[in-house]
């Protein structure tokens, strides 16, 4: 599976789900690198993800990484993933 085949999953499965909005990040000269591939919104909570094929999940780089942290330290839920069943179990765990 590539990694644009497990964003694809994860952003259409995210907006079947009630009261839950998915979008993939695009970057461009305007957007702040390292910014996670997918952001979701769960009942008013703001989950980011950073999407690895599972074979790369370690390929976070130093920005990507500093980047999910600051989500985290901000009240976000932001971690790196490899699948939509990894997703759900945190939309899942804030229900």
């Amino acid at each position: 599976m590539t990694e644009a085949s497990i964003v694809s999953e994860i952003i259409k499965k995210a907006n079947r789900r009630p009261l839950c909005k998915a979008i993939k990040v695009h970057v461009g000269v305007y957007s702040l690198a390292g910014t996670p591939d997918v952001h979701i919104t769960q009942r008013g909570r703001s989950f980011w993800f950073e999407v690895k094929r599972p074979t790369r999940r370690r390929a976070v780089t130093k920005k990507q990484r500093h980047e999910l942290d600051q989500w985290n330290l901000a009240g976000a839920v932001a971690y790196v993933v490899t699948s939509w069943d990894e997703v759900q179990k945190f939309l899942d765990d804030e229900l």
